[in-house]
Protein backbone atom coordinates (compact mmCIF):
# COMPACT_ATOMS: atom_id res chain seq x y z
CA UNK A 1 0.00 0.00 0.00
CA UNK A 2 1.54 2.99 -1.11
CA UNK A 3 2.29 5.97 1.96
CA UNK A 4 0.74 9.17 0.28
CA UNK A 5 1.74 11.22 4.06
CA UNK A 6 4.67 12.38 2.76
CA UNK A 7 3.26 14.21 -0.52
CA UNK A 8 0.36 15.52 1.61
CA UNK A 9 2.50 16.94 3.88
CA UNK A 10 4.72 18.51 1.02
CA UNK A 11 1.24 19.40 -0.66
CA UNK A 12 0.23 21.45 2.49
CA UNK A 13 3.68 22.66 2.41
CA UNK A 14 3.75 24.00 -0.82
CA UNK A 15 0.10 25.80 -0.30
CA UNK A 16 1.17 27.56 2.58
CA UNK A 17 3.90 29.10 0.51
CA UNK A 18 1.87 30.19 -2.20
CA UNK A 19 0.24 32.25 0.89
CA UNK A 20 3.05 33.71 2.02
CA UNK A 21 3.64 34.80 -1.24
CA UNK A 22 0.87 36.32 -2.26
CA UNK A 23 0.44 38.26 1.32
CA UNK A 24 3.93 39.55 0.69
CA UNK A 25 3.04 40.43 -2.59
CA UNK A 26 -0.34 42.27 -1.70
CA UNK A 27 1.54 44.65 0.80
CA UNK A 28 4.89 43.16 1.95
CA UNK A 29 5.47 46.66 3.82
CA UNK A 30 2.31 46.11 6.25
CA UNK A 31 3.16 44.80 9.70
CA UNK A 32 -0.09 42.78 9.45
CA UNK A 33 1.01 41.20 6.08
CA UNK A 34 4.46 40.49 7.76
CA UNK A 35 3.51 39.06 11.24
CA UNK A 36 0.69 36.85 9.16
CA UNK A 37 3.24 35.27 6.87
CA UNK A 38 5.78 34.46 9.85
CA UNK A 39 2.50 32.59 11.61
CA UNK A 40 1.79 30.91 8.20
CA UNK A 41 5.61 29.85 7.64
CA UNK A 42 5.43 28.45 11.39
CA UNK A 43 3.22 25.91 9.55
CA UNK A 44 4.98 25.88 6.41
CA UNK A 45 8.34 24.34 8.43
CA UNK A 46 6.31 22.11 10.36
CA UNK A 47 4.72 20.66 6.88
CA UNK A 48 7.90 20.59 5.36
CA UNK A 49 9.67 19.07 8.18
CA UNK A 50 6.75 16.63 8.72
CA UNK A 51 7.51 15.41 5.40
CA UNK A 52 10.39 13.37 5.99
CA UNK A 53 8.97 11.86 9.13
CA UNK A 54 6.59 9.74 7.24
CA UNK A 55 9.31 8.43 4.11
CA UNK A 56 9.55 5.01 4.00
CA UNK A 57 12.62 3.69 6.01
CA UNK A 58 13.80 7.34 7.70
CA UNK A 59 15.71 6.09 10.65
CA UNK A 60 14.84 7.15 14.17
CA UNK A 61 17.32 9.10 14.75
CA UNK A 62 16.63 11.29 11.89
CA UNK A 63 12.60 11.30 12.48
CA UNK A 64 13.45 12.98 16.03
CA UNK A 65 16.24 15.91 13.94
CA UNK A 66 13.24 16.85 11.67
CA UNK A 67 10.62 17.02 14.25
CA UNK A 68 12.83 18.97 16.45
CA UNK A 69 13.46 21.21 13.32
CA UNK A 70 9.46 21.19 13.11
CA UNK A 71 9.37 22.30 16.58
CA UNK A 72 10.53 25.90 15.95
CA UNK A 73 7.38 26.05 14.10
CA UNK A 74 4.50 24.21 16.09
CA UNK A 75 6.00 26.01 18.99
CA UNK A 76 6.23 29.36 17.58
CA UNK A 77 3.11 29.58 16.19
CA UNK A 78 1.12 30.50 19.13
CA UNK A 79 3.20 33.66 19.81
CA UNK A 80 2.77 34.66 16.16
CA UNK A 81 -1.37 34.31 16.39
CA UNK A 82 -1.20 36.07 19.46
CA UNK A 83 0.54 39.52 18.22
CA UNK A 84 -1.27 39.14 14.31
CA UNK A 85 -4.54 39.71 16.73
CA UNK A 86 -3.26 42.69 18.71
CA UNK A 87 -2.29 44.24 15.34
CA UNK A 88 -5.77 43.34 13.80
CA UNK A 89 -7.47 44.53 16.48
CA UNK A 90 -5.54 47.79 16.51
CA UNK A 91 -3.95 47.52 20.00
CA UNK A 92 -1.62 49.98 19.22
CA UNK A 93 -1.06 50.76 22.93
CA UNK A 94 -0.36 47.16 23.66
CA UNK A 95 1.80 46.67 21.20
CA UNK A 96 4.25 49.49 22.37
CA UNK A 97 5.27 47.79 25.17
CA UNK A 98 8.76 46.51 25.21
CA UNK A 99 8.11 43.55 27.73
CA UNK A 100 5.37 42.18 25.46
CA UNK A 101 7.94 41.51 22.73
CA UNK A 102 10.32 39.63 25.13
CA UNK A 103 7.66 36.93 26.49
CA UNK A 104 6.28 36.62 22.67
CA UNK A 105 10.05 35.72 22.07
CA UNK A 106 11.32 34.03 24.68
CA UNK A 107 8.84 31.68 25.46
CA UNK A 108 9.40 30.52 22.53
CA UNK A 109 12.37 30.03 22.43
CA UNK A 110 12.56 28.00 25.86
CA UNK A 111 10.32 25.88 24.69
CA UNK A 112 11.74 24.88 21.66
CA UNK A 113 15.27 24.24 23.96
CA UNK A 114 13.27 21.60 26.53
CA UNK A 115 11.62 20.22 23.26
CA UNK A 116 15.68 19.29 21.87
CA UNK A 117 16.55 17.98 25.40
CA UNK A 118 13.72 15.58 24.98
CA UNK A 119 11.62 17.09 27.81
CA UNK A 120 8.17 17.90 25.47
CA UNK A 121 8.53 15.04 23.11
CA UNK A 122 9.77 12.25 25.22
CA UNK A 123 10.22 9.55 22.40
CA UNK A 124 9.32 8.02 19.56
CA UNK A 125 7.35 4.76 18.16
CA UNK A 126 7.91 3.67 14.47
CA UNK A 127 4.11 2.87 12.91
CA UNK A 128 3.40 1.36 9.24
CA UNK A 129 3.02 5.22 8.21
CA UNK A 130 6.17 6.55 9.83
CA UNK A 131 6.94 7.77 13.25
CA UNK A 132 5.03 8.93 16.14
CA UNK A 133 5.87 10.96 18.52
CA UNK A 134 5.20 10.49 22.53
CA UNK A 135 4.48 13.10 24.92
CA UNK A 136 6.77 13.15 27.89
CA UNK A 137 4.69 13.74 31.66
CA UNK A 138 7.06 16.31 32.35
CA UNK A 139 5.95 19.66 34.08
CA UNK A 140 7.59 20.89 30.45
CA UNK A 141 4.89 19.59 28.47
CA UNK A 142 2.18 20.61 30.83
CA UNK A 143 3.69 24.11 30.88
CA UNK A 144 4.31 23.97 26.50
CA UNK A 145 0.09 23.19 26.49
CA UNK A 146 -0.67 25.90 28.88
CA UNK A 147 1.48 28.58 27.00
CA UNK A 148 -0.41 26.96 23.51
CA UNK A 149 -3.99 27.55 25.29
CA UNK A 150 -3.34 30.72 26.89
CA UNK A 151 -1.62 32.48 23.89
CA UNK A 152 -4.47 30.97 21.35
CA UNK A 153 -7.46 31.94 23.39
CA UNK A 154 -6.00 35.41 24.16
CA UNK A 155 -5.44 35.98 20.62
CA UNK A 156 -9.36 34.43 19.66
CA UNK A 157 -10.83 36.57 22.51
CA UNK A 158 -9.02 39.68 21.59
CA UNK A 159 -10.86 39.05 17.91
CA UNK A 160 -13.86 37.76 19.64
CA UNK A 161 -14.32 40.69 21.08
CA UNK A 162 -13.31 43.52 18.20
CA UNK A 163 -15.89 42.10 16.15
CA UNK A 164 -18.74 42.73 19.22
CA UNK A 165 -17.02 46.01 19.70
CA UNK A 166 -16.77 47.35 16.32
CA UNK A 167 -19.83 48.96 14.19
CA UNK A 168 -18.07 48.33 11.07
CA UNK A 169 -19.69 45.80 8.72
CA UNK A 170 -16.81 44.42 6.77
CA UNK A 171 -14.26 44.04 9.68
CA UNK A 172 -17.51 42.37 11.55
CA UNK A 173 -17.56 39.57 8.85
CA UNK A 174 -13.79 39.54 8.42
CA UNK A 175 -13.33 38.66 12.37
CA UNK A 176 -16.36 36.39 12.04
CA UNK A 177 -14.68 34.18 9.52
CA UNK A 178 -10.76 34.21 11.42
CA UNK A 179 -12.90 32.67 14.46
CA UNK A 180 -15.10 30.07 12.77
CA UNK A 181 -11.93 28.44 10.63
CA UNK A 182 -9.66 29.02 13.68
CA UNK A 183 -12.14 27.14 15.96
CA UNK A 184 -12.44 24.37 13.55
CA UNK A 185 -8.89 24.04 12.88
CA UNK A 186 -8.06 24.20 16.55
CA UNK A 187 -10.59 21.61 17.30
CA UNK A 188 -10.27 19.04 14.77
CA UNK A 189 -6.36 19.49 15.07
CA UNK A 190 -6.37 19.24 18.87
CA UNK A 191 -7.88 16.20 18.67
CA UNK A 192 -5.59 14.32 16.24
CA UNK A 193 -2.14 15.57 17.90
CA UNK A 194 -3.62 15.65 22.14
CA UNK A 195 -6.90 14.29 23.05
CA UNK A 196 -6.86 10.95 21.47
CA UNK A 197 -3.19 10.06 21.95
CA UNK A 198 -3.15 11.06 25.57
CA UNK A 199 -6.82 9.05 25.93
CA UNK A 200 -4.90 6.16 24.15
CA UNK A 201 -7.42 5.63 22.09
CA UNK A 202 -5.99 5.64 18.48
CA UNK A 203 -3.16 7.31 17.47
CA UNK A 204 -3.38 8.72 13.80
CA UNK A 205 -0.34 10.46 11.66
CA UNK A 206 0.31 13.86 12.54
CA UNK A 207 -2.31 15.91 10.64
CA UNK A 208 -2.93 18.82 12.73
CA UNK A 209 -0.90 21.06 10.34
CA UNK A 210 -3.01 19.95 7.36
CA UNK A 211 -5.90 21.14 8.92
CA UNK A 212 -4.94 23.98 10.10
CA UNK A 213 -4.85 25.23 6.24
CA UNK A 214 -8.56 25.73 6.91
CA UNK A 215 -7.47 28.58 9.49
CA UNK A 216 -4.77 29.65 6.69
CA UNK A 217 -7.29 29.98 4.24
CA UNK A 218 -9.55 32.18 6.65
CA UNK A 219 -6.54 34.42 7.50
CA UNK A 220 -4.96 35.01 4.22
CA UNK A 221 -9.01 35.92 2.47
CA UNK A 222 -9.62 38.57 5.61
CA UNK A 223 -6.24 40.25 4.95
CA UNK A 224 -6.79 40.36 2.01
CA UNK A 225 -9.97 42.07 2.09
CA UNK A 226 -8.91 44.05 5.15
CA UNK A 227 -5.56 45.86 2.65
CA UNK A 228 -7.80 45.97 -0.34
CA UNK A 229 -10.48 47.89 2.16
CA UNK A 230 -7.85 50.18 3.61
CA UNK A 231 -5.96 51.15 0.77
CA UNK A 232 -9.16 51.50 -1.97
CA UNK A 233 -10.61 54.54 -1.29
CA UNK A 234 -12.98 54.13 -3.67
CA UNK A 235 -14.11 50.72 -2.44
CA UNK A 236 -15.01 52.61 0.55
CA UNK A 237 -17.33 55.35 -0.93
CA UNK A 238 -18.65 53.37 -3.63
CA UNK A 239 -20.23 50.67 -0.18
CA UNK A 240 -20.88 53.76 1.81
CA UNK A 241 -23.42 55.03 -0.94
CA UNK A 242 -24.71 51.97 -1.48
Amino acid sequence: MINILPFLHFFAFLVYFYLIAYLLSKNSKSLLNRVCAAFLGCFALWSLMLTFLFIPGTLKETAIFFDNIASIGWISLASLFLWFALIFTKKKKFLQIKIFYLCIFALPVLFIYQQWTGLITVDYIKKSWGWAGIWSGSIWAYLFFAYFITFITIGLYLIYAYKAKTKNLYEQKQAKIILITALIALIVSTVIEVILPELQIIKLPSLGNIVTLIWAAGLVYTIAKYDFMAITPGFVAEKILS
